[in-house]
């Protein structure tokens, strides 16, 4: 399973719906008719009308200052708007001795807001040596912006960090930016939820709301989630939206962990975090096939994603962890379908029993992995940890070096365990030739209790079926 810390769906989205765009009008068949420029300049001047007709472009700002410390200096100069993007434009003036790279938007420091919304856009890198300016622009999309209700801006913040070529950082708090519409925006209104209840999304991309709630699932510390919807695209891909609110008067981190679908724990540990300014809401994005492959669904028994589950915890902005983690789930349907318990079973004590989902080629073009997958089945009464035994797996009885994804499993739940290999390093490591020549794999597994003790070491084999020789 791979692990996707940052979600990009809605910027595909996007991307994707932009790239469409072009300045050619292709006739059916081989001919391809070129427009005039004069025919493109007023097709162009209006589409660009059309685009801007629902988004209020008249919020400018004055200069403001975002940073004037430590010999730095950045200054957002002016508020411009093109056919798809508001541009932020900041002039970065160094005027120490040393070289600075500045940065917002990344993954490292994602802080940038409008309207009291958390948005992925806003991003810049760049370096300025000592006694040097730049000057950036920082785009952000009107149909993002339009994704969650929002048709004007009254107001951007702007996180920005920096780093010395001693790679000491430091991350200034995110600075308002007001608009001439500031005063009169109505900052009351949850404009995403009402995005929602309209089907903007639909509207703007073509894909579907099969799944949407305003259920409070959360509520410590100051951090509340409040709505909840499925995401779904024309070509099958889900993803889940949270829509997380900062109460406080603090920056706060909300971390999701250990994810579970259908009742099946799919991955340990924080799957995301994100940063909600304060006062602030964000609309966490988490993609479901990440976290499973959509080619191993048949495998586990998973015919269509019925509930979603997952901890989430609090965090300061220094990620120092804010009282205990809380359980979450989304029910999208009530069927709740078991999984395929079935295969070799390789263990079975304690109520505990785990079967072998066989040796499966990574479904990605783009990756020579082979895994080895089984399913935990948890009858016991607590949750149950599945590591690795350092040191103990081989392939065809040869010592070979993978990764073990560890795996959490609630009592009366399911897991999966995946072990991958590389082609170009396990494999050739026990100088196995290829995913064919795999007669089996072993590996001794740490059974451990709900306090991380160790209930009992099992060696199990996984074998190939069908094996070519």
């Amino acid at each position: 399973m791979k692990k996707h810390w940052m979600s990009a769906f809605l910027t595909m989205l996007l991307a994707a719906t932009l790239s469409g765009c072009g300045g050619e009008k292709t006739n059916v068949g081989d001919e391809t008719q070129k427009m005039t420029e004069s025919e493109k300049e007023t097709e162009e001047q209006t589409e660009e009308q059309t685009e801007k007709a629902d988004f209020n472009t008249e919020g400018i700002i004055e200069e403001t200052v975002l940073i004037d410390e430590n010999d730095i200096k950045v200054t957002a100069t002016e508020l411009n708007y093109t056919k798809y993007d508001a541009e932020l434009s900041i002039v970065i003036e160094n005027n120490s001795d040393k070289n600075f790279s500045f940065f917002a938007g990344t993954l490292g420091y994602s802080c940038n807001s409008v309207n009291d919304y958390m948005v992925s856009d806003g991003y810049f890198h760049v370096t300025v040596d000592a006694g040097k300016k730049a000057k950036e622009v920082l785009k952000f999309s009107l149909k993002q912006l339009q994704a969650y209700g929002i048709t004007e801006i009254a107001d951007i913040q702007i996180g920005i960090a920096t780093t010395d070529d001693d790679y000491e950082d430091v991350y200034y708090e995110p600075k308002q930016i007001k608009t001439t519409l500031a005063d009169s925006y109505d900052y009351e209104t949850d404009t995403y939820q009402a995005a929602m209840k309209d089907k903007v999304i639909e509207d703007l991309f073509g894909y579907t709301i099969p799944y949407y709630e305003e259920d409070e699932l959360y509520n410590q510390n100051g951090l509340r989630i409040v709505s909840e919807a499925m995401i779904e695209t024309d070509e099958g891909e889900k993803a889940v939206f949270l829509e997380v609110v900062n109460d406080s008067s603090e920056m706060l981190c909300c971390s999701l962990e250990d994810m579970v679908i259908n009742n099946i724990a799919v991955s340990e540990g924080i799957w995301r975090s994100d940063f909600i300014n304060p006062k602030s809401r964000g609309i966490i994005q988490l993609e479901i096939s990440p976290m499973l492959e959509t080619a191993w669904y048949e495998l586990f028994g998973i015919s269509e994603i019925e509930s979603l589950g997952f901890k989430v915890r609090t965090k300061d902005k220094n990620y120092e962890k804010l009282g205990e983690a809380q359980e979450a789930d989304i029910v999208f349907n009530d069927s709740q379908s078991k999984p395929d318990t079935s295969g070799a079973e390789l263990y079975n004590s304690g109520g505990i029993r785990i079967v072998s989902k066989g040796i499966v080629e990574d479904p990605s073009e783009y990756s020579d992995d082979i895994h080895m997958l089984m399913l935990v089945e948890n009858n016991s009464n607590e949750t149950v940890g599945i590591k690795e035994v350092y040191d103990t797996m081989s392939i065809n009885g040869f010592m070979a070096d993978g990764i073990f994804h560890s795996i959490k499993v609630p009592k009366g739940m399911y897991g999966i365990v995946d072990v991958s290999f590389s082609e170009n390093y396990g494999l050739e490591e026990a100088g196995i030739d290829g995913y064919e020549a795999i007669e089996n794999i072993e590996v001794t597994l740490d059974i451990q209790n709900e306090k991380g003790n160790s209930i009992e070491e099992a060696s199990v084999k996984v074998e190939r079926e069908n094996t070519e020789k």
